[in-house]
């Protein structure tokens, strides 16, 4: 199986005039390796760390306002993509050009978005961040398992933003560690995920070898959980299919963040 993890950022800013114009922007590498090496940690820890400041960036200059928990608003999750807003005024130290946005995390850069309009000293500056997030998959099955309904990472993005805006769940974390094949509500096979990852990369790969069922039943889904949080990853079968400890089953995922 594959999953991708995207995202989308867009700043908006309010001209004098009272419109809004939109600029594109992107994650920056610091921030995808931070998030897949969460993911992929060898022990749960926490990497990926929250947006605490909004800033716009000149040729020589960078004038910032502080982000807190309270700036984010309107995050809902749909099928495939969860995203939210944070919104911030930023005020003006001089008269320059602005060339950029930047959301950082500390001193560490995670999104970025080119522009070009003037301000000049003490002027407010009102900046929305739209960032969504979005997960993919292509699920291969073998070995007489029906195909797959559905696929979804709704609760991984979900962890994702907690974190960004500064909300994580106390003993949560993007590592994922636990798979479970179940019927409805009951755990037909329960084991943990080996997770292989390069230090640097945007993509690794969790995986458990073939392993007997615990219980017999009708196996319906299939989950992998993260380290104090579950479900980050689900597949539901389009059928259910009758399993006994006698079968066995192995899980590879392999996960690109992009």
């Amino acid at each position: 199986m594959e999953s991708r993890i995207g995202f989308d950022v867009e700043f908006q800013v309010e001209t004098p005039d009272g419109s809004i114009e939109s600029f594109k922007g992107s994650p920056t590498s610091t921030f995808k390796v931070d998030l897949a090496s969460e993911i992929f940690a060898p022990t749960p820890s926490a990497v990926l760390t929250p947006i605490d400041k909004i800033c716009l960036a000149g040729a020589t200059r960078e004038d910032c306002s502080t982000v807190s928990s309270a700036n984010w608003y309107n995050i809902y999750a749909y099928d495939g993509y969860t995203e939210g807003y944070v919104t911030v005024t930023v005020t003006a130290s001089a008269d320059y050009t602005v060339t950029a946005f930047r959301a950082y995390s500390g001193a560490k850069l995670y999104f970025e978005a080119s522009t070009s309009f003037s301000v000049v000293a003490n002027q407010q500056v009102s900046v929305t961040m739209k960032l969504t997030i979005s997960t993919s998959h292509n699920v291969y099955v073998y070995g007489g398992l029906p195909s797959v309904l559905s696929a979804s990472a709704k609760f991984l993005r979900g962890l994702i933003f907690d974190i960004l805006k500064g909300a994580r769940p106390p003993g949560a974390y993007l590592t994922l560690v636990w798979a479970v094949w179940g019927e409805e509500t009951i755990a037909l096979l329960g084991t943990g995920v080996t997770r292989t990852y390069t230090p640097g990369a945007t993509s690794g790969q969790i995986s458990h070898p073939y392993t007997n069922f615990s219980s017999a039943g009708n196996l319906r889904y299939i989950r992998v959980n993260c380290e104090g949080a579950t479900a980050c990853i689900s597949y539901v079968l389009t059928s259910a299919i009758a399993v006994t400890t006698s079968d066995r089953a192995s899980l590879t995922i392999t996960i690109n963040v992009t």
